[in-house]
């Protein structure tokens, strides 16, 4: 972790993993060739790139010709959402209200769903809303302000009866969650990104169900590049990178396990050693809470306030997530499971990953509450 710093921000953005790094280098340096040029160099990058579509691909049980290489998590939500044919003015998306900003600034027609006070969706909710004007369901897999795993196998079944699309963003589930495309046959398309698993930053990818394929027209438009349907050269050496965080992705039940009893641990210090401290979500040792994510509220102080002292101290934790770390506005996660404003706003996240330490935990919940004591005057 380092002699200066704690990091407990894991869902914002991870460290690029060593050997990530190692597999990246050949295609910054001596590897350099473009994948559509017809030498040699250029067929060697053409190879690399294909052959970590096949990594990403078998990561979540799809076929290769199902994975296209984006820039980031919200690109490739902003193509799943914008590019769909059919999707015209008189039709409307169906989405959850605890959507990344990707998706819910994308499309202007729409509705919103249900969500309980812990942030799940209710299948009877999304059967109740389907109109016949409805082209599209969007949900994340997993919240990334609370943890909230949704039902995304009962939602997809819905999805499929009833022939309209069914986007995912998969952006925080990946590496934390089993991912397997085969038993989600109503999804069309998926979202990833790599700077959450020890990737570097600027680089995703959209999964797109071959049987709908012809229906999605490019978000960026350009040459032949990601089979005429992602313009602009691809970036090799990030999508190595990608792929081997991917390759890197194992035993995810037993991670779950060993994170789990941490952030429990955490949570338990907390509202043992501060008063009034409330969980926002499901318990961390619930099945349908992602086991890395932690969500707290204090009353009587101010989330960021608490993030800012505890900068000053070397510890870096967040209010919720960084896309909208500008935003004076109370979290829309927050407010959609029903929090009061004041609430909302003495929230702070918490997000380990598995090399996180019960000492450094120790750490944190210490300086926590000393801080929020202070803080309360």
């Amino acid at each position: 972790m380092g002699d200066n710093y704690f990091y407990f921000d894991y869902a914002s953005t991870t460290q690029v993993k060593k050997p990530v790094y190692e597999a990246m280098q050949p295609y910054l340096t001596s590897e350099f060739g473009n994948p559509s040029s017809k030498y040699q160099i250029g067929y060697e990058a053409r190879k690399a790139v294909e052959e970590s579509r096949e990594t990403v691909a078998n990561t979540i049980g799809a076929n290769p010709d199902e994975i296209f290489f984006t820039s980031c998590g919200s690109e490739a939500n902003t193509w799943a959402m914008t590019k769909v044919i059919g999707a015209t003015s008189d039709r409307t998306a169906l989405i959850s209200p605890i959507e990344h900003h990707s998706v819910l600034n994308a499309v202007h027609r729409r509705d919103f769903l249900d969500v309980d006070s812990f942030g799940l969706i209710h299948t009877e909710d999304i059967k109740a809303k389907i109109k016949n004007n409805t082209y599209m369901i969007s949900t994340m897999m997993v919240n990334n302000e609370v943890g909230t795993i949704q039902p995304v196998e009962k939602i997809a079944s819905i999805c499929k009866n009833h022939g309209i699309f069914y986007h995912v963003d998969a952006v925080q589930a990946l590496g934390h969650i089993p991912i397997d495309i085969k038993n989600l046959d109503g999804v069309t398309t998926m979202s990833f990104s790599g700077h959450k698993i020890g990737a570097p930053k600027g680089i995703g990818a959209l999964y797109i169900r071959k049987d709908v394929q012809e229906f999605y027209e490019p978000l960026i438009c350009g040459g032949q590049q990601e089979r005429g349907l992602r313009g602009g050269t691809e970036n090799v050496a990030f999508i190595v990178g990608f792929a081997k965080a991917c390759q890197l992705i194992q035993n995810v039940e037993d991670k779950q396990a060993r994170l789990r009893i941490r952030t429990m641990y955490c949570w338990d210090s907390l509202k043992e050693n501060i008063f009034n401290a409330h969980l926002n979500g499901l318990s961390p040792l619930d099945n349908l809470r992602s086991p890395n994510i932690l969500n707290v509220s204090f009353d009587r102080i101010n989330g960021e306030e608490l993030v800012e002292l505890l900068n000053e101290q070397g510890y870096f934790i967040s209010t919720g997530s960084a896309c909208n770390s500008d935003s004076n506005e109370p979290s829309h996660v927050l407010k959609a499971m029903g929090l009061s404003d004041e609430r909302a706003n003495s929230s702070i996240r918490i997000s380990l990953n598995e090399d996180t330490t019960l000492l450094e935990i120790n750490a944190l919940c210490q300086k926590i509450a000393k801080d929020v004591e202070m803080l309360r005057g």
